[in-house]
């Protein structure tokens, strides 16, 4: 396993993916779908190369364990969005801004779901 590849959050697969999907009209629901199935396909794609989560310490008792795959938020859709050069620096402090409001609210976490 190449190095790092254990955090790896967005496999060419996935940016390829979010290339073909991603529009300026997407509802925040078909956002938050997708950075779902994101999620999904990251963890999919690791179990397929073979590469295990990462290893973490438990703070309390000090046993190590493997933590699960993150999920991917819909801020981190965005910087991947940038990142392959989807939407423009602009584009994303402007995206950024109305998810924040729409986050604020509805009471919605960084993944989309209702806080409890």
């Amino acid at each position: 396993m190449a190095a790092g590849d254990a955090q790896k959050a967005w496999y060419p697969e996935m940016l390829l993916e979010i290339k073909e999907q991603w529009s300026r009209g997407t509802s925040w629901d078909d956002v938050i779908r997708l950075c779902e199935r994101m999620t999904i396909l990251r963890k999919e794609l690791a179990v397929a190369k073979s590469i295990k989560p990462p290893m973490i310490k438990c703070p309390k008792c000090g046993t190590r364990e493997r933590s699960g795959y993150p999920k991917i938020s819909v801020r981190s859709l965005f910087f991947a969005l940038q990142k392959i050069n989807v939407i423009t620096d602009d584009e994303f402090k402007q995206i950024e801004r109305d998810w924040k409001k729409h986050q604020r609210e509805n009471s919605l976490d960084a993944y989309g779901r209702k806080k409890s």
